[in-house]
Formats: structure tokens, C-alpha cells, sequence
């Protein structure tokens, strides 16, 4: 989980530095503001001991996340 939250950290501003199509850009944010929900959401699933709703809400938060790393990829293949 750190690991995929500090990559996700180092694209998001690399990416804010490059030029990217608002597109582009809009999936980059949805990445970032995901992968910082996704944190609060796993260290919340711990910290009350596994509930099953937190569990299934992080498991469901991280589909959602995968989706806007496709669309990310989606969106900078058609930058020319």
C-alpha cells in the first residue's frame, strides 16, 4: 500500500509540471484525491480491527481507483 501511495505522490507531480490535457489532468486528480482516500480508508479498516463494512467500502475504493489509473493511461496514449 506505501508503495503504491508514494508512486502515486511522485506521478502526480511530475505530472502537474508537464503538460497534460485537461482530460488527462482531471484523471490525475481523481488519482491522487483516491490513493489519500484509499490510505485513510485501509488505516481506518485497522485501527477499528476489520469491520466489514470499512473492508468491503477499501476494497471497493480500490476498484474505483484501479478504473481512474485506466482511464490516466487511456487519456496520455492519445497525447501526440
Amino acid at each position: 500500500g506505501y508503495i503504491t501511495f508514494v508512486t502515486i505522490n511522485i506521478a502526480f507531480f511530475i505530472g502537474r509540471k508537464s503538460f497534460l490535457q485537461s482530460r488527462a489532468r482531471c484523471a490525475l486528480n481523481a488519482i491522487m484525491i483516491l490513493g489519500y482516500s484509499q490510505l485513510v480508508l485501509g488505516i481506518t479498516t485497522l485501527y477499528f480491527r476489520d469491520p466489514a463494512v470499512l473492508a468491503w467500502l477499501h476494497q471497493n475504493l480500490a476498484i474505483i481507483l484501479f478504473a481512474s489509473l485506466v482511464w490516466f493511461v487511456h487519456e496520455i496514449r492519445q497525447i501526440p
